[in-house]
């Protein structure tokens, strides 16, 4: 098994935008290629509009909520309680239920579970708390997000799956999860490289 999940690993290393080099935004813009489509944009797009203010597109309740599944506290999120609309997005797309996962929070992601939080939402880059949960090897929320109902086939932009973050970052008891316990063998599939 840690073989294949090694090869799946070589696999995505060898797609050149995963580069570490390529995942450096500043890079992007510098790079020739890139370049002109940069100059087309800025003559295209009207000055930003700084009267409005993107951080100020949650009410304070939701961000005490999003805050309070950062880290774990339970009991601040059941205070706040059903006046919160837990599927509450930030400016990244991004709800408590992702933070809750990304930061490895089991009691916050089960609170937010049975509060009927929408496993399915994506970020601006199209990721959802099953990638998350893949990527930051979070086996037991994996499994919790999965028994919820989340979409176990889902891509993110880049056209990584579950199965992806798993084996980029060597999960290998998430990746042998998927295959024998989810038997999604599908889910590894060949890169568009």
């Amino acid at each position: 098994m840690e073989e294949r999940v090694l090869a799946l690993k070589n696999r995505i290393m060898k797609n050149p935008l995963l580069k570490k080099e390529n995942l450096n935004p500043k890079a992007w813009i510098n790079s020739e290629h890139v370049k002109d489509f940069t100059d087309f944009i800025l003559q295209k797009e009207p000055e930003a509009d700084t009267d409005f203010d993107n951080v100020e597109m949650l009410l304070e309740t939701e961000k005490e909520y999003i805050e309070a599944a950062k880290r774990n506290d339970v009991e601040t999120m059941k205070l706040l309680g059903r006046a919160v609309n837990v599927n509450a997005k930030n400016v990244h797309n991004r709800t408590a239920l992702h933070y809750a996962v990304a930061c490895k929070n089991k009691e916050a992601v089960d609170l937010l579970l049975r509060r009927r939080a929408k496993l399915d939402l994506q970020d601006k880059y199209g990721v959802t708390a099953i990638h998350l949960a893949a990527w930051f090897g979070s086996l037991e929320i994996l499994k919790l997000l999965v028994q919820g109902g989340a979409d176990q086939r889902v891509e993110n932009m880049e056209g990584m799956n579950m199965m992806h973050c798993a084996a980029v970052n060597d999960h290998t008891d998430i990746v042998a999860y998927i295959v024998d316990d989810l038997q999604m063998r599908e889910l590894d599939k060949e890169d568009h490289v």
